[in-house]
């Protein structure tokens, strides 16, 4: 078995593939090396490919006529992406912008429809996939509209931590985002984001460590706790 086969296995959307059919979609992948501060793909231009994340850090945005830049989703290690390929227009709906050096799997589209035709189970996870992925959105959307930026900070640094964050005795490590960034996430000034992070470091709710962020689990999962549960019980 070779690294791509043992990276597709790693993602749980391909788990319930048989070992032939993991072998055969790893010979049509190709692997990339991407550097920070390029772009993957463009909103608007054709898509036929769907990426897994090796390691590194994407994000996925949208830029308005005005220059106004929104990151929608950060792509992280195991993250599945581009599946814009697999609808009908097959049209990027997104850009996707490569924050750290990363490496990529491009993965072509058509053969993920083919094993959706001939693989069920296979077929269910990725639609499982794409409608987690939509609830989502939707939970973000509904914070946006309802929240406050000092709410929409700390449920986007909980989402971090039970993601991307590794949890030691009363403490949870995620990687450093830049305020700027942050600030793009929540569609918040830099300066609201600055404000808010003083304010919780203050509260001894987290601190920074390099190029880490370190919440104090217990203090910051009160915090969330006492945050308006609003979104999710607008969901379907």
């Amino acid at each position: 078995m070779n690294s791509l086969e043992v990276t597709l296995q790693s993602c749980p959307v391909f788990c319930s593939l048989i070992p032939s059919q993991v072998s055969d979609l790893a010979e049509t992948c190709r692997e990339h090396l991407v550097k920070a501060g390029r772009r993957l793909f463009e909103c608007g231009h054709p898509a036929s490919h769907v990426y897994l994340l090796r390691d590194g850090q994407l994000q996925l945005s949208h830029q308005d006529s005005r220059q106004r830049r929104a990151i929608v989703r950060s792509i992280w290690p195991g993250d599945l992406f581009g599946e814009s390929a697999l609808t009908p227009a097959a049209e990027r709906r997104l850009s996707c912008d490569i924050a750290r050096d990363s490496r990529v799997i491009q993965i072509p589209a058509i053969g993920l429809r083919k094993l959706m035709t001939v693989n069920t189970h296979f077929a269910m996870d990725l639609v499982s996939l794409l409608a987690t992925e939509t609830v989502g959105l939707r939970c973000e959307l509904v914070s946006a509209m309802l929240h406050s930026k000092r709410q929409r900070l700390i449920t986007l640094l909980q989402t971090l931590a039970e993601t991307q964050g590794v949890t030691h005795k009363e403490e949870t490590t995620m990687p450093l985002i830049s305020h700027q960034e942050l600030s793009e996430m929540i569609g918040a000034s830099r300066e609201t984001v600055t404000t808010v992070l003083g304010q919780l470091k203050q509260q001894q709710v987290l601190h920074f460590e390099g190029r880490r962020i370190v919440l104090a689990s217990r203090r910051f999962a009160t915090l969330a706790a006492s945050q308006d549960q609003t979104a999710g019980r607008l969901l379907p």
